[in-house]
């Protein structure tokens, strides 16, 4: 994780990206690396694609008690969601 966390930014820095793809992470812990992923994204001003798998996004969310703000916050700034069904749409 320390890695990700030091390399992310040295990657926006020195490339010229202009797309993001990942798939969330459904732990607290793999949300910093998502949030570090998001942030430079928004930063730079490259589009992020999520592809969400599982059915238990909103769940995740809510999880957050005290900082439910920053998954809000970075999964708003997302620019298009891949989705495995349509009733997903809710998620």
């Amino acid at each position: 994780m320390l890695y990700v966390l030091i390399v992310i930014p040295f990657i926006f820095l020195f490339t010229n990206i202009k797309v993001v793809y990942f798939t969330c992470s459904r732990t607290k812990f793999g949300f910093i690396r998502d949030f570090w992923l998001i942030f430079f994204s928004f930063i730079f001003d490259v589009k992020i694609i999520n592809h969400i798998h599982g059915n238990d996004f909103q769940n995740f969310i809510e999880s957050f008690t005290y900082f439910k703000f920053l998954p809000k916050w970075a999964y708003s700034k997302v620019n298009c969601t891949i989705l495995l069904f349509e009733k997903m749409k809710t998620q």
